[in-house]
């Protein structure tokens, strides 16, 4: 079958961001035998003429739309992709009879509205690899594909009741053959994706809506054969292991880093930590492997706030931890996000304070948190009166404590302006 992957994200949220997710999805898609082109919209200005040419010329029988943001998440200065999303579905209706697919992390938090608000045909929320294989082999045999486990579709009732607990591909690597790669590693780092699922409690993150709680990892062998791919045949140099959390479990990063050394790969990458799970070891042996950034996710600098945000991990451990990178001289990115439950004026000082400690290479401060279904932060913005049950939050919605609107967004413009290296 003739199937078409469209890649929607068009912007630079943080930085240039390859479609790693529906390099996944070709890939599965090509061993089962189907013919896949790619369309990438990312730096792409006739957008309807490049469809128009892709979709006449390649006729396909089926259409995937993958989403990745739905907006940029900035309080300060708000965009919203909504109408450009929908414009997408219309262009591809305007040249196509195909049945029209949505997937991507985007997609996966907002099943229904997103799929009702663009009016597609199916969705697949989560993990897409098997599902979107077997929607297109029923649609070959003329068979029913709304009943697919994983599947969505128009008149779906209940996603909980069609969602498929995906597990991780390891028996084959992300496609590169139908990308450009050099228009993302020219500009930041190669992602690399080396598990899925996280079990923390986080109670913003919309990560187990994306991914599941269930951690899988794949064979180290194979996510290293990724990156020495990349690394050889495409030139790349510098990549970004994406997983939500690197070093855990711990014996993850220490054989990965053990694999990079052993195959005498010269590349460098960065990575997401979390400060319960770092020892004067793995910072060595990830210097030893490349490692020269990491991004510390810590978000508060006050205990009440880390508690109240079920972090996991306390003020020592950030500290500790930012020490350890700093003795084997690998620069380090921090988060501080304000507004959650219970923040005052006291609870911000005290992470403004922490950070300066801290002294990191860069801080990126944000003043207000969005708000996701599902998450445990919008159970409590409902319960305050913030947002009503109904909502669907795919217009943005922001949680900050009451009290602390007009001062907090001034207040973290005024320490941005003040510190080297911080940003918004």
């Amino acid at each position: 079958m003739k199937i078409l992957l469209v890649s929607a994200n068009k912007t630079s949220i943080n930085m240039p961001c390859f479609p790693l997710g529906l390099s996944f999805i070709a890939s599965s898609l090509k061993q089962r035998g189907h013919m896949v082109e790619v369309t990438d919209l990312f730096n792409t200005e006739e957008i309807e003429r490049v469809l128009e040419d892709k979709i006449k010329n390649f006729e396909p029988a089926l259409t995937g739309i993958s989403v990745r943001n739905i907006d940029n998440q900035d309080p300060l200065n708000q965009e919203v992709y909504l109408p450009y999303i929908k414009s997408l579905v219309e262009i591809c209706r305007k040249y196509s009879s195909s049945p029209l697919v949505l997937g991507g992390s985007a997609y996966s938090i907002f099943p229904y509205s997103l799929l009702s608000y663009v009016k597609g045909d199916y969705g697949i929320p989560g993990e897409g690899e098997y599902t979107l294989c077997e929607m297109a082999e029923r649609l070959e045999k003329g068979l029913l594909i709304s009943e697919i486990p994983g599947v969505i579709s128009s008149s779906s009732k209940n996603v909980k009741k069609n969602r498929k607990k995906g597990n991780f591909i390891d028996c084959f690597a992300p496609d590169f053959e139908l990308f450009e790669v050099g228009k993302y590693s020219k500009k930041s780092p190669m992602p690399v994706q080396g598990k899925r699922g996280c079990a923390m409690k986080c109670i913003y993150c919309t990560n187990p809506l994306i991914e599941g709680r269930k951690l899988r990892i794949r064979p180290v062998s194979l996510i290293i054969d990724e990156v020495e791919c990349s690394h050889k045949n495409y030139g790349v140099k510098s990549f970004f292991f994406v997983d939500s959390i690197f070093n855990y479990p711990e014996e993850y990063p220490l054989a990965l880093c053990k694999e990079i050394i052993s195959r005498k790969l010269e590349i460098k990458w960065t990575c997401i930590i979390n400060p319960s799970f770092v020892s004067s070891e793995l910072a060595e042996i990830m210097k030893k492997a490349g490692c020269h950034e990491i991004s510390l996710g810590f978000e508060s600098g006050s205990e009440k706030i880390l508690k109240t945000m079920k972090k996991g991990f306390s003020k020592d451990q950030v500290n500790k931890a930012s020490k350890i990178f700093k003795k084997y001289d690998i620069k380090q990115r921090g988060f501080l996000l304000f507004g959650s439950p219970g923040e005052n004026k006291k609870t911000v000082e005290e992470s403004i304070a922490f950070a300066e400690r801290l002294d990191l290479d860069m801080m990126k401060l944000t003043p207000a948190i969005r708000l996701y279904p599902g998450t445990k932060l919008a159970d409590i913005a409902i319960r305050e009166g913030m947002i009503k049950e109904e909502d669907n939050l795919l217009h943005p919605s922001y949680y900050i404590s009451r009290d602390l609107k007009e001062w907090l967004f001034e207040k973290v413009q005024k320490e941005v302006k003040d510190h080297a290296g911080w940003v918004l």
